[in-house]
């Protein structure tokens, strides 16, 4: 299917740690499929605290991540006692409100960003700051936001002292000769400890504060690295510029233990023979330093800074299939991986994308893999962007033919392996997940990307509308070209996505089935129509360029249809004037897209996004009247 023609019709508490004085222990048919089940209510729910139990008592039960026990709240107590000192004032929410928390992160977070596997885990193979920073993004799904700040620093503070532990006895170990274990891609198979830590024992008071020798660490540094990514995420969207620091300040504390697990791990047979939960930790690491990557460019995307990891390092295989990767027991595995091919390399399908045939894309690749090849092809374009414009002495100069044309092939190509996936769907409630769906929205942003470079212009790192809305006004108009076609078919597009569901409808319930990269490509989108439009409205003031092209009638036409299923629709007596017309859609798009992100939201910056094309349009206004 040719891209420049027809596109992926994307319609589509107060904290202080309890139990005790610790000093003194020893195209969707349905926008939402988020339906929080809540736990039975049980007399033991309500038990007033005491102390920790005893060794028998503490043991984590085996129920499942999202159904926490007594026992395994208990067990979690126990070990923020190895960190008192770090986080004297932990307050652990109850046990229904950490079942609901670590609920709202499977069900909602982990949907969009499946790099943990589920079914294997449980409270006693996870550390705690992983726990902790889950519970922290759960809080967000279940708009209790601010109990999740608590978590998020005690889980940020507690990953930082597993880090300087690890060093710590990483140093001493090889001065001594001693082998450090376990490594950090090993599986974590951690099992209740027999006797309760004391804080002067070798698990209690950080040892620089004591001065103790430090112990061999009890968990993989990936799983610190896990809970790091997690944080990572809330503080990128979170409405607190100090955690934007904090997400800033993490990114290279990341980047520094993916390469020191390494980019380049060996491939495991696919042949169902190898042990199940080894295999879905392997693979859970291996997404997880995908989705670093991944995520490092979101901040490249949001904020314009450079990625710290590149394509050219990621020497892995991609992620298997969503069947494989969700299976509960090595039975389901076995069964999902029997006759499943052994995924591609990385390199060897992103070579294959810039290739001139797009027959080459011959691997069927799962929906998470489709996810990671298109943000390599968004870093290729920030790359590009930041070499042509170092060559033309000016930050926004335009890509080269040569480069476009490259570009533009690689989309294409993206796209033919994106239909041929069996998981992708533009219904993000399928069974494959909503990743595939996701990455329909970093397509149409790639394309706006192409076009222009809106990343210097937009201050979102202000978390200020009135900043923001000022830089969007500050941008220059486009000026009009057939080679903005696809760019803008891929924008009118997206808005017509929730105007045909209802943009009242998609307002109050997007939240649960659209990821931040909707909202990041639709304002991209946005503001390519709007200042397009500005372009179309000064063309024919000035009776410069005047006649619309075939297409740019299409498009106007398009963004018209839309329109007049809303509040916005251009008013008859206009119809026939194109300065006015331009005019009126260029404040109804935007105005469209306010009235969504000023619905009810999970991460704060999508309404902070809405507050500014509200501004923004409202300065439209004041200049057009």
């Amino acid at each position: 299917m040719d891209a420049e023609h027809a596109t992926v019709a994307s319609f589509v508490p107060q904290t202080t740690i309890e139990s005790g004085n610790l000093s003194s222990l020893g195209e969707p048919e349905s926008l939402s499929r988020f339906c929080s089940r809540l736990p039975s209510p049980q007399a033991d729910d309500v038990a007033p605290e005491r102390n920790f139990p005893t060794d028998l008592d503490c043991r984590p039960s085996h129920t499942g991540i999202v159904d926490i026990s007594i026992q395994d709240r208990e067990f979690m107590l126990q070990q923020l006692v190895d960190f008192t000192a770090l986080v004297p004032d932990l307050r652990l929410p109850s046990r229904l409100s950490v079942s609901r928390y670590l609920r709202g992160y499977v069900e909602g977070f982990h949907e969009h960003l499946p790099f943990l596997h589920i079914p294997s885990m449980t409270v006693g193979t996870s550390s705690i700051e992983l726990l902790l920073a889950m519970a922290a993004v759960g809080s967000q799904y279940c708009f209790e936001s601010e109990k999740g700040l608590a978590l998020f620093h005690a889980a940020r503070a507690i990953a930082n002292e597993r880090i300087r532990r690890r060093d710590a006895y990483a140093s001493m170990a090889s001065r001594s000769d001693r082998p450090l274990e376990p490594a950090s891609s090993e599986s974590p198979t951690r099992t209740a400890p027999t006797s309760l830590p004391t804080p002067n024992g070798p698990l209690g008071i950080p040892s620089s504060l004591e001065g103790s020798v430090p112990s061999p660490p009890c968990h993989p540094l990936m799983q610190t690295a896990q809970a790091l990514l997690i944080l990572m995420a809330m503080a990128t969207w979170s409405k607190h510029g100090e955690l934007l620091r904090e997400a800033l300040a993490i990114q290279s504390i990341l980047a520094s233990i993916v390469r020191e697990d390494g980019l380049r791990m060996e491939a495991r047979p696919s042949d169902g023979s190898a042990d199940w939960q080894a295999e879905m930790w392997y693979e859970s690491v291996l997404r997880t330093k995908y989705i670093v990557f991944c995520f490092f460019n979101l901040h490249c995307i949001v904020y314009n800074i450079p990625p710290l990891i590149l394509s050219t390092e990621l020497q892995m295989r991609l992620p298997c299939s969503a069947a494989e990767f969700r299976a509960d027991t090595a039975a389901v595995w076995k069964e999902a991986a029997r006759g499943a091919e052994m995924p591609p390399a990385f390199q060897t399908s992103s070579q294959r994308l810039f290739s001139q045939h797009g027959g080459d894309m011959t691997a069927r690749h799962s929906s998470l893999a489709n996810y990671i090849l298109i943000h390599a092809i968004i870093q290729h374009i920030f790359l590009a962007r930041q070499t042509a414009g170092c060559r033309s002495g000016f930050g926004d100069a335009s890509l080269p033919e040569k480069d476009t044309a490259l570009l533009k092939n690689a989309l294409r190509n993206w796209q033919l392996g994106w239909e041929r996936s069996r998981e992708s769907s533009l219904d993000p409630s399928g069974t494959h997940g909503p990743v595939a769906f996701n990455s329909t929205a970093l397509l149409r942003l790639a394309y706006v990307r192409i076009n222009i470079d809106t990343g210097p212009s937009r201050a979102l790192g202000t978390r200020d509308p009135q900043q923001i809305a000022q830089a969007l006004r500050d941008m220059p108009m486009i000026r009009r070209s057939p080679d903005l076609t696809p760019a803008l078919l891929h924008s009118a597009h997206a808005i017509s996505i929730p105007i045909k569901i209802g943009i009242q409808l998609v307002a109050r319930t997007q939240t649960f089935v659209w990821s931040i990269q909707h909202s990041l490509s639709s304002l991209e989108c946005a503001l390519l129509l709007s200042k397009w439009l500005e372009g179309v409205s000064q063309s024919a003031w000035s009776g410069t360029d005047y006649a619309l092209s075939v297409d740019e009638r299409r498009i106007v036409g398009l963004v018209k249809t839309m329109l007049d299923e809303t509040e916005f629709a251009v008013p008859d007596e206009l119809v026939l004037d194109v300065i006015e017309t331009a005019k009126h859609l260029n404040i109804g798009i935007l105005k469209v897209w306010a009235t969504i992100f000023k619905g009810s939201q999970t991460w704060a910056i999508v309404d902070v996004i809405g507050s500014s094309l509200e501004l923004y349009a409202t300065m439209l206004q004041a200049v057009y009247c």
